[in-house]
């Protein structure tokens, strides 16, 4: 059995989940923008690139550990493909919101 999710679909998914990262770490200093979760804010208290690093790990260990999982055919096909469409959805809803604050932050310059 190979892999179910594409490589494209993985790569998108790091830039959203990077994008996300760096989006909100230029947005909290600004005051348009809070972090809910309290392991995030954490992050955000890291000098830029620790904190950078750390976020590239998780996006690995989000979206390659599937993978291996996918791979060893300990999962269902359908299972697979509902995880990464449900984190693809996810993260392009938060990069809309992003979206959305930065539209609203610059439309108040």
């Amino acid at each position: 059995m190979g892999i179910l999710i594409p490589g494209e679909i993985n790569l998108k998914l790091f830039v959203l989940f990077m994008t996300d990262y760096i989006l909100t770490y230029l947005g909290i200093p600004a005051g348009v923008i809070e972090e809910a979760n309290p392991l995030m804010v954490w992050l955000f208290e890291l000098p830029f690139i620790a904190g950078l690093a750390i976020r590239m790990l998780m996006a690995a260990l989000v979206i390659c550990l599937p993978v291996r999982i996918i791979k060893s055919g300990k999962i269902s096909p359908v299972l697979a493909a509902a995880y990464y469409g449900a984190a693809y959805l996810a993260y392009a809803l938060i990069i809309v919101v992003h979206l959305y604050w930065i539209i609203k932050y610059a439309l108040m310059n």
